[in-house]
């Protein structure tokens, strides 16, 4: 049974979500005077988000104020956060507040499994997984239609693990371009 201040699956999920923040913020800070100010408005958000776990707030919102935090940082890219139920070995959609709903209904439910889409396959492999064009790629070659549809033409998607290394869920972001991280997107 767990103890009092024993981290839940829930807590690890958010606190692997608030995780990639932190290190697309700490990536994308310029690299001048700006930079003090810039990581005490990130320093600022976390803080914000924390209080808000403590407070209650669902990890549903969490989730999605984190994937909307993530859009301002990165302009063109719509987030997902899918959680995995290990036991069904799928994952479940759980935030994506910009991606249309009939995205967000079709990968949710999604199989873990090498091939099985970007996050699927990230989840499967427990590594990022990067799609430079889901129109072509074999791994979204069953998403082909809603993809081409609202136009989400490339994906990257990352695992999110516990401390044990075991999956959680993924955290994806999808771009209305055929393109591929940039330097500072990969770290």
């Amino acid at each position: 049974a767990p103890r009092v201040g024993d981290l839940t699956d829930h807590d690890m999920t958010i606190l692997t979500a608030l995780a990639v923040t932190a290190g697309v913020a700490a990536q994308r800070t310029p690299r001048d005077d700006s930079r003090s100010a810039r990581a005490a408005e990130e320093l600022a958000w976390h803080q914000q988000m924390l209080e808000g776990i403590a407070r209650g707030v669902s990890m549903d919102e969490t989730l999605r104020r984190i994937c909307l935090e993530v859009e301002a940082r990165y302009v063109g890219a719509r987030c997902s956060v899918l959680l995995a139920d290990v036991e069904a070995q799928v994952l479940h959609h759980v935030a994506g507040p910009n991606l249309p709903r009939a995205f967000r209904e079709a990968i949710d439910g999604l199989p873990i499994g090498e091939g099985i889409g970007a996050c699927g396959t990230a989840a499967a492999r427990l590594r990022p997984v990067v799609v430079q064009d889901t129109l072509t790629d074999p791994k979204t070659a069953a998403f082909i239609d809603v993809a081409m549809a609202h136009q989400l033409l490339s994906v990257w998607s990352l695992p999110l693990l516990d401390g044990q290394s075991r999956i959680v869920g993924t955290f994806a972001f999808y771009y209305r371009e055929r393109r591929g991280p940039a330097d500072v997107e990969r770290q």
